[in-house]
């Protein structure tokens, strides 16, 4: 499962989604988990999906991703939706006190 720490702290879901959003363009579709809070599902297709959590940490705000799906596509997306996903939030500067 990819993992990066931002350097903001006080993250909201909706920050995130924000954020990543704008960092993926209009391809993906980011949405936040009804009743979860801290945890967004981004997709480009049904069968293309990644599932992120986030949990506020000392040193900024950690973000796990790990692919959605069943056994395979579970894999398949752990190595490339997911992936992606983890690269735009390190490399946003939403996230990461560059804005």
């Amino acid at each position: 499962m990819p993992a990066v720490t931002v350097t903001r702290t006080g993250l909201s879901s909706a920050d995130l989604a924000q954020a990543l959003t704008k960092q993926l363009g209009s391809r993906y579709k980011v949405v936040e988990k009804a009743g979860h809070p801290g945890k967004l599902k981004v997709s480009t297709s049904a069968a293309s999906t990644a599932n992120v959590a986030m949990s506020e940490r000392p040193n900024g705000t950690h973000v796990g991703v790990h692919g959605g799906g069943f056994i395979i596509g579970r894999l398949i997306n752990e190595l490339f939706i997911a992936r992606t996903v983890a690269k735009a939030i390190s490399e946003s500067p939403d996230l990461n006190g560059s804005s």
